[in-house]
C-alpha cells in the first residue's frame, strides 16, 4: 500500500517566501544595474523552487511485504515492519534522517538506536496498516492514535 508525504502550511509559507525573495532579488538587481538586463537570477530561482517542490511531489511511503520502504527523490530506506519498536506523534526537529515535507509527522523507532521522521497524509491509516503487520509496535501517545476502531 503506497502513501504520500503530506504538504503541511508550513511548508508551503517557506516555500511562498522563497518566491518573494527569489523573484525580489532578481528585480532589485536589475534596477540597480539598469544597463544590463539579466534574467539568469530569475531563472536561478525558478529552477531552485521547482527543484524544492518537484523533491517535496516525489516523497512517499510503500508497506510492502513486511518492508516500509521510504522514498525520496534521491533517498530510499528499507526497514523490517517486525524491528518497528516504537512510533510517535513529533515534529522533524529530533531527527537526524527526515523523509518528509512536513514540520509535524511520526517518528518511527527502529531496531536498537535508529530512527526515521516520516509524514504520511493519512497518517491514523497508515499506523493501522503497520499495527496490523507487527501487534508490538507501542504507540506514544496513545491517545493520538485510538487504534483499536
Amino acid at each position: 500500500m503506497r502513501f504520500n508525504s503530506k504538504l503541511d502550511k508550513h511548508f508551503k509559507i517557506i516555500f511562498f517566501i522563497l518566491i518573494v525573495i527569489g523573484l525580489g532579488a532578481s528585480t532589485i538587481r536589475n534596477l540597480l544595474f539598469k544597463d544590463v538586463f539579466s534574467i539568469t537570477p530569475f531563472i536561478i530561482s525558478v529552477v531552485s523552487l521547482g527543484f524544492i517542490y518537484y523533491s517535496s511531489k516525489t516523497i512517499y511511503y510503500i508497506i510492502e511485504g513486511n518492508e516500509l520502504i521510504c522514498k525520496s527523490l534521491f533517498l530510499k530506506r528499507k526497514i523490517e515492519i517486525s524491528c518497528i519498536r516504537k512510533i510517535e506523534k513529533s515534529n522533524s526537529l529530533g531527527s537526524i534522517y527526515k523523509i518528509a515535507s512536513a514540520f509535524h509527522g511520526l517518528t518511527i523507532h527502529y531496531n536498537k538506536f535508529d530512527d526515521v521522521f516520516i509524514s504520511p497524509e493519512n497518517y491514523l491509516e497508515f499506523c493501522k496498516f503497520l499495527k496490523e503487520q507487527n501487534p508490538y509496535i507501542q504507540f506514544i501517545p496513545e491517545t493520538e492514535f485510538n487504534l483499536n476502531s
